[in-house]
């Protein structure tokens, strides 16, 4: 599928205009970030599970159409997020540390990851690692070899 910003926007502006937040943190400064391009935290909180649930709800809802490819986006985003930063020996699932349990499925995982960042393409078809705004992507796959 594919990834649109406008996604997230409409999910902002779905979110604003009925007055609910779909139990995540999005706000205008998520949306209007150009002042804030380098503020980890706000990306973070941007490709976030919350947001992919907030946007399946939405599109099984019919609120906005199709959006899988966002959705399955942000859930990869979010999930290397929590492997990039797991310490917590109490947490679960990927925000756990890696330990002799938990390494294949995380491997598995950070190979599909892989591949995934290094095929994705933009509108015109050439590969985003490939472009001037590869820098993000190399930046995950590199975390990713490490």
């Amino acid at each position: 599928g594919k990834v649109r910003w406008q996604d997230i926007a409409a999910l902002h502006s779905l979110q604003e205009k009925e007055g609910l937040r779909a139990a995540n943190k999005l706000t205008k400064g998520h949306i209007q970030f150009e002042n804030r391009k380098m503020n980890v935290k706000l990306a973070a909180q941007t490709l976030s599970r919350s947001v992919a649930s907030g946007l399946r709800f939405a599109e099984e809802s019919n609120s906005l159409m199709d959006c899988s490819g966002t959705i399955e986006f942000c859930e990869i985003i979010d999930h290397l997020f929590d492997v990039f930063n797991s310490r917590s020996p109490l947490a679960r699932g990927f925000k756990h540390p890696l330990n002799a349990t938990n390494w294949a499925e995380t491997k598995i995982f950070l190979r599909r990851a892989r591949y995934y960042l290094m095929t994705i393409c933009d509108q015109s078809g050439k590969r985003i690692v490939e472009g001037k705004r590869r820098m993000g992507i190399l930046g995950f796959v590199f975390n990713i070899d490490s």
